[in-house]
């Protein structure tokens, strides 16, 4: 069997022990292209719709305005059509508010109950005054004799297209006007007088003084003791009162003796259904409406009600959310969050880990042996632990144990221009974390040759003087190799290059004796990049989105034995250097921001969360405030960070839904067991949750805010759409401390990213069907409404102070309005005394209220009108550089085409063939020039003859820990872009 046979053989042995799930990945493929076609029709849409929005502004005047770039230009009416959305979302939000009802339900005219009219006609109340009464007028006389009854029997308004000209025909004009109830007052004269008036001859009688007072209206009550109490018919017709009681007592059918009979023998008072069920009737019950009306049924009209209606289920759904998310807060304080995260008792003794029983994969190498002989490395049985008699336990375990199965973790830490007290502050809080040092693995990549705004240093240069290679040097005395990756960016800029320093974190070392393992990657560039007319201010600058996808990759591309770049196999090659373990052995990452201090016991409560439960994949602790009072612009986020975590993301977290882990500080599973088989299912390694997060061609506004300014958001987001049976938990007893920005302009320019990429993150998850619940009682509906608050946040701050100003100045008071406001604004303080009971927070609270105006307006009305912004702005500064930062990597750049021919990948046996020659090359070229003997026949002939059994040994070890992942075998590619055709 020939080497190269022999290599195949033993990769293959990956389908044995880290086993893939069979069922994984099986139908992606099949749901690939339809995404792709509906990514592809909503671009389409989404560009129709942003154009016709914006057709009034001609590309010439955006020209002149120095939008000359297409995509910019594109950007601009994007933003702009969201911007018209978001108004006209506020404009409906306003007009359900206020405008609804002053429509339907007009209350300029005042309501008037019967018995506070004195004159009324039709149902309308008068104050009517005869200057020169005279008895002798009839007219005179029914007024005066009308006194608290409805003289609406003597007036007839002739119209011929009315109901009544309908049904009455010849007898409309000579109808008999009389009532009995008022005519018993009238002398004989005026009773037998029997012709009708109409309203003019009252309303507009230059004799009389006629004012309007109101419309009349009656209870059920009083319609019900009209008919015990005073004998009188009252009916109800459309919400209208009609008294007929003199229709009835004349035995008169003038509508027709079935109409008269139904309305005489009807024992319900309201008569609207009844004739209205018969079409026959409909004239006549319009008719009887316009001749016997007295008033309306209730004080409200049916426009009122309806009103009501819509308001009062807006304010149910509306307060029902808040209501629940609310209850939900105080359970998850009260019940869920103590058992949370119980570290106390994890083990000293990793004997019984998962993990701590993988078998090795390639042959320990001492990091700093400049010169270890293959043929000794081959033949004299070295251990293939030898790392781990410089690996300690944690000191702080406690001795006692009962959770068995811990994790190896990595603690990721991603670097930009921070300074040297920053990142320290940082990576001691982690080292010092109460967790086993044996297990936790420190790596700090660095986004570029970036010197900091006030920094002394380049930030690289500041994180490699933190690493001890093991014998007290520093790297700078033999710096390696930068090896090529494939990197998140457009045209030539794809191809990155990036050190590996693998060692130990000095400052562990010097102030309490522990060796903490620790890498650090420095993003370099290529050589066109540091060196020559192309140089740029930031070599290898790609963004945090692309520092976090080198690592995601490269665990991805471990778990599934796939090809590697060069620089994968550097890493994988030097995490075991210093660790004595393998890069698949990991099954948990921690992500910190480099200006984060996590507590000591944080990092154990979010393992230990992940090992209680295996459905939770991602989890994240309280983030506070560090520089509390050190600015008004400090102050003012205290109470906002707090009632985030405890409110939002603690009724998130009952659910298993958090929506958002800050990337700060939060953890993931990067690999979950299935079953007793020995299956592992991916997570975080999952090649979907890498692909997607790893995009390339970011062309639209949508996703440049997802991924260029909100990509920690959008993480969270894809595996709650790539998971949505799994959990994502805030864990409160992990806790971290943070500066947060001080001056208002970097706090302006920190939420603009910030609000833009929620608007986005939730547009994506609101069309995620498989989140828990149905309809209102689910997390889509809570995201919808969550959505739907944050676009009407303006409009929200004018409503708010419309209110109070109404109270204060207005006799109109809008009650259920101010109840939500106060239910709104009150609930946060009542969640702290029953929870926290820190009344300090009362306080904080307080501030909080005095900036809503900043936080409801400033802020995200400034951040709607960037949309089309995707720098950074003032958040993270670099020496000689501008707010603007048109560097920045999410802006268009080098367009030069990307050569994947610079980038090779093979299969780890390749990679390591390769590594395995050159150190026997080495070492036999060393040898031959200090004996001054021997040829490189003599090596080749040693080659071929001794590496295929002993390469053996070791590769079978290796691809040991990689075993049983059920892929389709590929052939093999030898550079990137074989591999991605």
């Amino acid at each position: 069997m020939t080497e190269e046979e022999k290599l195949k053989r033993q990769s293959n042995i990956f389908v044995k022990k880290n086993a893939i799930d069979p069922d994984f990945g099986r139908i992606e493929e099949e749901i690939d292209d339809q995404e792709e076609n509906r990514e592809s029709f909503k671009k389409i849409w989404w560009t129709m719709v942003s154009n016709a929005c914006t057709c009034y502004i001609p590309n010439v005047l955006l020209e002149r305005c120095k939008k000359t770039d297409p995509d910019v230009q594109q950007a601009w009416r994007e933003k702009v059509t969201l911007c018209t959305i978001i108004l006209i979302i506020c404009i409906i939000s306003g007009f359900f508010t206020f405008g609804l009802n002053n429509i339907i339900c007009n209350n300029d005219t005042a309501k008037i109950h019967y018995t506070d009219t004195t004159f009324s006609l039709h149902g309308v109340a008068y104050d009517i005054y005869i200057e020169k009464f005279n008895e002798t007028k009839r007219l005179h006389s029914i007024i005066s004799a009308s006194k608290n009854h409805d003289m609406g029997q003597y007036f007839l308004d002739i119209n011929p297209k009315s109901s009544c000209s309908k049904v009455m025909n010849y007898s409309y004009n000579r109808n008999s006007c009389q009532s009995k109830t008022i005519e018993g007052s009238l002398i004989k004269e005026h009773r037998e007088d029997k012709h009708c008036y109409e309203s003019n001859d009252l309303l507009k009688n230059p004799e009389i003084n006629v004012r309007k007072l109101g419309n009349v209206y009656y209870t059920w009550n009083d319609l019900k003791k009209l008919r015990d109490e005073k004998n009188r018919k009252m009916v109800v017709y459309n919400g209208n009162v009609l008294d007929i009681t003199d229709y009835l007592s004349t035995g008169l059918t003038t509508f027709g003796s079935k109409f008269s009979d139904t309305i005489r023998y009807k024992e319900t008072m309201d008569i609207t259904y009844t004739v209205t069920k018969n079409k026959k009737f409909k004239d006549s019950a319009k008719c009887i409406n316009e001749l016997y009306k007295v008033g309306t049924i209730g004080k409200n009209t049916s426009g009122c009600i309806v009103s009501n209606i819509v308001l009062v289920l807006t304010f149910v759904f509306v307060i029902g959310v808040i209501f629940i998310k609310f209850c939900m807060a105080l359970v998850f304080n009260w019940f869920l969050k103590w058992k949370m995260g119980d570290h106390e008792d994890i083990a000293p003794s990793v004997t019984n880990s998962p993990a701590s029983k993988r078998m090795s994969i390639v042959p320990n190498t001492n990091i700093n042996d400049k010169r270890m002989s293959t043929i000794g490395l081959l033949n004299s049985g070295v251990s293939m632990n030898k790392a781990d008699e410089n690996i300690i336990i944690g000191k702080s375990i406690t001795a006692d144990s009962t959770i068995k199965d811990l994790l190896h973790t990595i603690l990721l830490v991603t670097c930009y221009s921070e300074g040297h007290d920053g990142i320290a502050n940082s990576l001691d809080s982690l080292s010092y974390t109460d967790y086993p040092d044996s297990l936790k693995l420190i790596i700090v990549i660095c986004d570029g040759l970036v010197k900091g705004e006030g920094n002394d240093k380049l930030t690289p240069d500041v994180v490699i003087d933190m690493i001890d290679p093991g014998d007290g040097s520093n790297y700078h005395d033999d710096e390696p190799e930068p090896k090529s990756y494939v990197a998140i960016a457009e045209g030539k800029k794809r191809h990155n290059m990036a050190k590996v320093y693998a060692g130990w974190y000095r400052y562990a070392i010097n102030a309490y004796d522990r060796r903490i393992p620790m890498i650090g990657i420095v993003k370099c560039g290529t050589e066109s990049e540091r060196y020559g007319p192309k140089k740029v201010a930031k070599p290898g600058n790609r963004g945090k989105r692309d520092s976090q996808v080198m690592l995601l990759g490269f665990l991805s591309k471990v778990m599934f034995n796939d090809r590697m770049t060069e620089f994968d196999f550097d890493l994988f090659t030097k995490i075991h250097d210093i660790t004595g373990v393998y890069a698949d052995v990991y099954e948990s990452i921690m992500m910190v921001d480099a200006d984060t201090i996590v507590d000591r016991d944080s990092l154990s409560h979010l393992v230990a969360c992940l090992v209680e439960d295996p459905k939770i994949m991602g989890l994240c602790g309280e983030t506070q405030i560090a520089n509390k009072s050190e600015s008004w612009v400090t102050m003012i986020q205290v109470f906002e960070y707090y009632i985030s975590h405890h409110m939002s993301k603690a009724f998130e977290s009952v659910f298993g839904g958090v929506t958002c882990l800050p990337g700060c500080f939060c953890m993931y599973r990067i690999k979950s067991r299935k079953g007793t088989h020995g299956y592992w299912v991916p997570i975080l390694a999952n090649p979907a949750i890498v692909e997607q997060y790893s995009e390339n061609k970011v062309d639209t506004l949508h996703k440049k805010n997802l991924l260029l300014l909100g990509e920690d958001r959008y993480l969270s987001t894809l595996m709650l759409r790539e998971y949505p049976k799994r959990k994502m938990v805030f864990v409160p007893q992990a806790t971290c401390k943070t500066i947060v920005p001080s001056e208002f302009k970097v706090l302006l320019s920190q939420r603009r990213r910030w609000i833009n990429s929620t608007v986005h993150n939730l547009l994506e998850l609101v069309l995620v069907n498989d989140l828990c619940g149905t309809f209102c009682i689910s997390m889509q509906f809570v995201v919808l409404m969550e959505l739907i608050g944050t676009v009407v946040l303006p409009a929200a701050i004018f409503f708010t102070y419309y209110l109070i100003g109404s109270v204060l100045f207005s006799n109109s008071k809008n009650i259920a309005a101010l109840l939500l406001m106060m239910l709104i604004m009150g609930l946060p303080a009542v969640l702290i005394s029953l929870t926290s009971r820190e009344m300090k927070f009362i306080l904080w609270m307080m501030v909080y209220l005095l900036a809503l105006p900043i936080w409801n307006f400033v802020l995200p009305v400034y951040s709607f009108w960037h949309f089309d912004d995707f720098s950074w702005g003032q958040t993270r500064m670099v020496e000689g550089e501008t707010g603007n930062k048109k560097g920045d990597h999410g802006s268009k750049g080098d367009q030069d085409e990307f050569d994947s021919s610079e980038i090779i990948m093979k299969k780890w046996e390749e990679w390591e063939k390769i590594r395995r020659a050159e150190i026997l090359a080495n070492e036999f070229y060393i040898s031959s020039t200090e004996k001054n003997e021997g040829d490189m026949g003599n090596y080749t002939t040693f080659y071929n003859e001794t590496q295929p059994s002993q390469i053996n040994n070791t590769t079978k070890r290796f691809t040991g820990s990689f075993n049983n992942i059920t892929l389709d075998n590929r052939n093999i590619y030898n550079n990137y872009q074989d591999y991605e055709e």
